[in-house]
């Protein structure tokens, strides 16, 4: 089925018509996308969004200039802000097409999504990748799981193959976002999947607490390597 149907009753859900509320395909595309992801995810609806914007406006991260690849998610000041601007939109779908649009503002939600759960681990171990490849897999799990109706298999490759070709083999960078098939294979996991634990964003599972896990591990490690010692002797006792 054509993804303009899963805008089409987005649009009925917020009382919108295109003609009303959108000035383009591609911004309905974004929008649609947008509200669904927020019904469907609570932990995202504080975020403010501004889908087709031009240059000039002044957020938390600076102002808005209104480039080709201006989309991002803006986690400072008093309340997360999601920029996808007016040329942004147009070079995303006229080149790429409508789907990997609808994947670009659920990358940015996904951002709001884990910002929320665990803040940017960028900041903890020095590199955005952890972020931008849990991103991709939320992405995947918002496709499947906020749309009332299922992707084909041609419109999940779609997506899949527009982030790879966003991907990149420079891990010294700190903003790296992952190779080609890091980005493609997280997405895909997130879609397949359809489970948000499986991303690492959940309150039950996500980066702090699988760091929390590890320490805990780590600091039982003396006392399990002593088990395991005991263990292999009785065995080579019981064995003789």
């Amino acid at each position: 089925m054509r993804i303009s149907r899963i805008i089409s009753y987005s649009l009925l859900l917020i009382g919108m018509t295109s003609r009303e509320a959108l000035a383009s395909e591609y911004q309905a595309i974004a929008v649609g996308t947008e509200q669904l992801i927020r019904i469907y995810d609570p932990a995202v609806r504080s975020t403010k969004s501004f889908i087709g914007i031009q240059s000039g406006l002044p957020t938390a991260c600076g102002k808005t200039d209104n480039s080709e690849w201006e989309v991002f998610f803006c986690g400072r000041g008093k309340e997360p802000v999601i920029v996808f601007s007016e040329k942004a939109l147009n070079n995303i779908g006229k080149n790429y097409g409508l789907e990997p649009v609808a994947a670009t503002i659920a990358h940015e939600y996904a951002h709001s999504r884990l910002y929320s759960l665990q803040g940017m681990t960028g900041d903890v171990i020095g590199s955005y990748v952890v972020d931008e490849l849990q991103a991709d897999c939320v992405t995947g799990v918002y496709l499947r799981r906020a749309t009332p109706i299922q992707l084909s298999n041609s419109q999940v490759d779609k997506v899949e193959k527009y982030l790879e070709k966003l991907g990149d083999y420079m891990p010294i960078e700190r903003d790296w976002h992952g190779t080609p098939q890091m980005r493609g294979m997280s997405f895909k996991h997130g879609y397949e999947a359809g489970n948000l634990d499986s991303c690492l964003a959940s309150k039950s599972m996500n980066w702090n607490v699988l760091i929390d896990k590890a320490t805990r591990e780590v600091q039982k490690a003396p006392e399990t390597v002593d088990r395991l010692i005991k263990w292999g002797e009785d065995f080579l006792k019981n064995k003789n």
